[in-house]
C-alpha cells in the first residue's frame, strides 16, 4: 500500500497478508488413472501456495536459506468432502492459524469454482538451522508471521499418527536422484508417493483417500533403502510405515481414511 512520509512523499510500503489465495488449473498430469488430483499433487499446490504467503512476509525460501535456514515440514493433515478431478479449478486459502515456540501452524481451504468447501488442510512447520541440522526458537520470527487464531480448519491439532503392529515390509524402495529436492534430501511428497504404492491397483480402483494424516519423523538420503509397511485397522482406516532398512529408524508415518 502507498502511505504519505513526514515529508508529504508517497512511498511503497509492503504490508504483511493475513491469508494467501491462488488458483491452480487442474490438468490431466496432476491427476491418477480416475482423473482425480492425486495428493502429492495437491501437496505440491498446498507448499507452493504456502511458500509464496511466507515469501510476502519475508519468511520465504530465498529470505530463509540466506540466513542458512529452511523450513521444514513435520506434519500435515487433509480431509476431504469431495476430491478434485480433471479440469476443475482449485480455489486455495492458506492462512497461519498460531504460532509457537518451535511450530508455525498453517491452515488451507480449498474449494472449487463456485466457492463450495470441498478439503480442508493443516500443516506443522519447524524452522531448521541448515548448519546444526537442528529445529530453531521461533521468537525472533513471531513479530513477521501475521495469525489468524480465530480461524482453523479443524477444531484440533495434528495428532500423532496411532502407533500399531506391523508385519513384514510390502516392499522397499531405494531412494534414487529423482526422490531428491533441492536440499538434496528425499521431497516430502516422495514418502506419500512410496506410501500409495503400498496398495495394488485393484484396491486403488475401489477406494479414494479421504483424509489423511501425515507425521515426518527423519530424513531419507540418496542411496538408502526404505522399508514399507502397512496395518489395517478396519476396513476404511490404514496406517503406513517408513522405515530405513538398516538402521529401523522411523522416517515417516501415515494414518488414511478411504471411502468404500
Amino acid at each position: 500500500m502507498y502511505i504519505r512520509s513526514q515529508n508529504n512523499r508517497k512511498v511503497y510500503v509492503k504490508m504483511k497478508t493475513t491469508d494467501y489465495k491462488a488458483k491452480y488449473e487442474i490438468h490431466n498430469y496432476h491427476t491418477d488413472f480416475k482423473g482425480l488430483l492425486t495428493i502429492p499433487a495437491l501437496i505440491n499446490f498446498m507448499q507452493h501456495a504456502a511458500g509464496e504467503h511466507a515469501a510476502e512476509n519475508g519468511l520465504g525460501y530465498s529470505q530463509m536459506i540466506a540466513q542458512k535456514r529452511a523450513w521444514v515440514l513435520s506434519r500435515m493433515r487433509i480431509r476431504f468432502t469431495q476430491r478434485f478431478k480433471w479440469n476443475d479449478l482449485l480455489h486455495l486459502t492458506t492462512w497461519v492459524h498460531n504460532a509457537g515456540k518451535l511450530f508455525s501452524h498453517r491452515h488451507f481451504e480449498l474449494s472449487d469454482a463456485s466457492g463450495r468447501v470441498q478439503g480442508v488442510g493443516a500443516t506443522d512447520w519447524a524452522l531448521l538451522d541448515l548448519k546444526t541440522r537442528r529445529p530453531m526458537i521461533l521468537d525472533e520470527y513471531i513479530g513477521q508471521i501475521p495469525i489468524i487464531p480465530e480461524r482453523a480448519a479443524f477444531d484440533k491439532p495434528i495428532g500423532k499418527v496411532h502407533k500399531t503392529e506391523f508385519g513384514n515390509a510390502v516392499y522397499s524402495h531405494k531412494v534414487r536422484f529423482s526422490d531428491l529436492d533441492v536440499n538434496k534430501h528425499v521431497n516430502n511428497v516422495k514418502y506419500l508417493e512410496w506410501m500409495m504404492n503400498a496398495f495394488d491397483f485393484a484396491f486403488h480402483e475401489k477406494h479414494n483417500v479421504m483424509d489423511i494424516t501425515l507425521n515426518y519423523k527423519a530424513e531419507a538420503f540418496y542411496g538408502s533403502c526404505v522399508n514399507v509397511y502397512v496395518s489395517e485397522l478396519d476396513d476404511t482406516k490404514y496406517v503406513v510405515l517408513l522405515r530405513e532398512s538398516e538402521t529401523e529408524k522411523e522416517i515417516c508415518s501415515a494414518e488414511i481414511v478411504f471411502s468404500v
